[in-house]
């Protein structure tokens, strides 16, 4: 195996394989081809809080929180950003666009992680590691123990395409503990 190529996007690539026996006959075979496409995944956008396509900043649970997101490998006119009166963003998806989706854009399967910090790889999932939550776009986590108030938390969601591509994105933070009582 050779994994120092350097293959041009959109071009065929051939396998070639020669087989000499050992009556010093040769026999070679060519492969069908294999187009190269270097398309990376298009990212999503990822929504702390169980309210679908909605991003809440604060969650009255400290110990039970819900992440979803929605967009990932999907093209730009399936997506409509909506800004509602509380000031949380939005995003609903045309259902009818989803056919134009180029089959290499279509995720496999989604790894989420709930961290302190989304600068650092190590914090992103410093609570909850990444978890394979197959083509689920909504997940909860519970059992857990964070600090209300004052802590910030992040939820990561990694999506994984037909063809390989990985595209990373982080929410932009919540808070815990905000459920009416005294703190």
């Amino acid at each position: 195996m050779n994994d120092e190529l350097e293959m041009l996007n959109g071009e065929l690539y051939y396998s070639l394989l020669r087989v000499t026996n050992a009556l010093n006959y040769t026999y070679m075979i060519r492969s069908n081809g294999v187009t190269v496409k270097q398309e990376p995944l298009i990212p999503g956008k990822v929504f702390d809080g169980d309210l679908i396509g909605y991003d809440l900043n604060f969650l009255n649970s400290k110990a039970m929180v819900t992440v979803n997101w929605d967009g990932f490998g999907l093209p730009v006119s399936t997506q409509t950003q909506v800004d509602v009166i509380s000031g949380n963003p939005g995003l609903q998806i045309n259902e009818n666009n989803i056919e134009y989706q180029d089959k290499n854009q279509a995720v496999e399967f989604y790894e989420v992680a709930l961290g302190t910090d989304r600068r650092f790889s190590k914090t992103r999932d410093n609570i909850v590691p990444f978890t394979n939550v197959g083509k689920d776009k909504k997940v909860t986590f519970y059992d857990l123990d964070l600090v209300p108030g004052t802590g910030m938390y992040y939820f990561t969601v990694k999506a994984y395409s037909a063809s390989h591509s990985v595209a990373i994105v982080t929410s932009n933070g919540f808070h815990v503990g905000y459920d009416g009582g005294v703190n």
